[in-house]
């Protein structure tokens, strides 16, 4: 792996490496400067014996101001 597990994001698999990820986002801006995103994100794991998988949705609200 070429990142130590301290330094990975959460997003895939909770964090961690060894793992194969792809994702589908949805952006929609609801009026000036607000939006939300929807994502969903399937991990899998790469060199284990047990194929883990692991689907997370995500729903971020942004504002600016």
């Amino acid at each position: 792996d070429a990142v130590p597990d301290g330094w990975t994001t959460g997003d895939y698999r909770g964090g961690g490496t060894d793992v194969r990820a792809g994702f589908t986002s949805l952006q929609w801006g609801w009026a000036r400067n607000v939006s939300s995103t929807l994502r969903y994100v399937n991990a899998r794991s790469i060199d284990l014996p047990v194929t883990y998988r692991v689907g997370t949705w995500q729903l971020d609200f942004n504002a600016r101001f």
